[in-house]
């Protein structure tokens, strides 16, 4: 046989070698032949799943609408108060031309139906959606007519506040409906692994990301009864089953999880799973950015595309400038409520009224993280004295390095302080100085470095006043989680995540969630 000679070929054809993984296939050369029948889905299967899309993505579309009515009013009242000008005439078309702007570029962008999204991701497609219909409605106005400096004020207005009441609402949205059975979409969890089973409950306690688990399925049954547990999911049978479990629950999404199978299991798995509509296919053998990383093709081969933020000069310049500029803003909001703790605390507790905690820092650099003094002025040998007396406190702080009811906590204000964590705002100075972040993982003390096995990657960024973990259980979240989390900030950082998580912050500290 003559060899093949291409001319400026597409892709590498000796790299990709044969397909034989994603699609379904009666033989192949690498392993035992898959005889798979093809999935028939239809108009009326069609029809069904536009249903589905339409009933979970009308609630959000509302919401995200009402929201930017909201906003473009009151950018329209402001303007007016600010200049005196008048409302824009024709504000009521305005709203339903940014509305419906909204609404086309949002699907676009998938923010509807959004059913399992990143709510971080969620949250910059909100963002840059409501942008982009803004200027569509300036942009009309000038093509069709007019652009009035009222409305252009107005719009100067209306965007900021989107930027917060969109996110805000669609919460209460996503709150409300998923208490019900018509909203969301049904979904499979394929492999009955721990890592299957953990996706499975991920998605059964957060209801409100739109992803209804139905149970789980592989490939032998074996696999799931070897580890069964009282509270462990359904079981609905093997892949074989696959397209009548489908039907009979009206399941049109898959997500595949692989991580503990092998090249073999993970070609079968996805070749049985690829006549589903809409398969995921979930992996963590490596340990790698999820959030603003982009597949790419390379010679035909799949790739994952990573750009380190972290090594993005203007990315950390306006990280640094938010955080001189808020610091400097909340110091001076809260000079009159830290004045006031210091009056209670020093007739409460003699001693002084800040208390300088040793931390590790951005490349390992030590400092104080400062804080309002909560505790009693001999809090060392109150605690080592708890330690000796009683094991289920003992046991508490081995596991969370925190007591719920702590005794080394002056009475009174200092509790309200420490529950909403106000006690930690002359962190604000080690921000503004530049040893601390407003978001970042949390300060390591020096007893809790050793158990950091992923310090080299903590040490990247600075710490922060809140973090992740804080505005994801607070002191409720196993000590295990917060690692994670801090890890999981790292790789992920962005602008788009430090705002996510202050907007988490604010709704956390009224909320009290997780504090004691």
């Amino acid at each position: 046989m003559s060899e093949s000679t291409l001319v400026q070929p597409v892709v590498s054809t000796e790299a990709i070698g044969k397909p034989d993984v994603g699609q379904p296939s009666s033989a192949n050369t690498s392993g035992p032949a898959i005889a798979l029948k093809s999935f028939r889905f239809g108009w009326a299967d069609a029809a069904r799943r536009f249903r589905q899309d339409v009933l979970t993505s009308t609630p959000l579309v509302i919401a995200d609408i009402a929201s930017l009515a909201i906003c473009l009013y009151s950018g329209a009242v402001l303007s007016m108060l600010l200049t005196g000008l008048k409302i824009p005439v024709g504000i009521n078309k305005h709203v339903v031309a940014v509305g419906l702007a909204y609404a086309f570029i949002g699907s676009q962008r998938n923010l509807f139906p959004a059913a399992g999204i990143n709510p971080v991701f969620e949250l910059r497609q909100q963002v840059m959606t409501s942008l982009l219909a803004f200027v569509f409605l300036l942009a009309s106005n000038g093509i069709f007519g007019v652009i009035a400096p009222n409305e252009v004020l107005a719009v100067c207005f209306a965007f900021p506040m989107s930027a917060v009441l969109l996110p805000a609402l669609r919460y209460v949205a996503r709150y409300h409906c998923a208490r019900r059975s018509w909203w969301g979409q049904p979904v499979i969890i394929v492999g009955a692994g721990n890592a299957g089973v953990a996706i499975y409950r991920h998605f059964e306690r957060m209801a409100t990301r739109g992803l209804r688990p139905i149970g789980l399925m592989d490939e032998s049954p074996e696999r799931y009864w070897k580890d069964v547990q009282a509270d462990s999911p359904i079981f609905l049978g093997t892949l074989d089953e696959l397209e009548s479990v489908c039907r009979s629950h009206r399941v049109f999404k898959v997500i595949a999880v692989v991580s503990d199978r092998d090249t073999e299991q993970t070609r079968r798995i996805v070749a049985r799973c690829s006549g589903v509509p809409d398969l995921v296919v979930l992996s963590n053998r490596l340990v790698l950015p999820s959030l603003w990383v982009g597949t790419c093709d390379f010679a035909g081969l799949y790739g994952i595309h990573i750009r380190d933020r972290l090594l993005c000069a203007k990315a950390m310049f306006l990280k640094r400038l938010m955080d001189i500029c808020l610091s400097l803003l909340m110091l001076i909001l809260a000079a009159p409520l830290l004045l006031a703790a210091a009056i209670v605390l020093k007739r409460k507790s003699p001693g002084p009224i800040f208390y300088g905690h040793p931390r590790t820092g951005r490349g390992g650099v030590r400092f104080k993280a400062w804080k309002i003094r909560t505790m009693v002025t001999n809090a060392a040998e109150v605690f080592e004295q708890i330690m000796e007396t009683d094991s289920e406190a003992r046991d508490e702080w081995n596991r969370t390095h925190k007591l719920k009811n702590d005794p080394r906590i002056v009475p009174g204000l200092t509790r309200f302080l420490r529950k909403t964590s106000l006690d930690e705002l002359p962190q604000l100075w080690n921000v503004l100085i530049g040893e601390m972040s407003l978001v970042g993982p949390r300060p390591l003390p020096d007893d809790e470095i050793e158990r950091y096995d992923t310090l080299s990657t903590y040490v990247r960024v600075r710490p922060g006043l809140t973090g992740l973990w804080q505005v994801s259980g607070r002191n409720n979240t196993a000590y295990d989680d917060k690692i994670r989390l801090d890890s999981y900030y790292v790789r992920n950082w962005s602008l788009w995540l430090d705002y996510y998580i202050l907007l988490r912050t604010i709704r956390t500290v009224l909320l009290g969630e997780g504090a004691f």
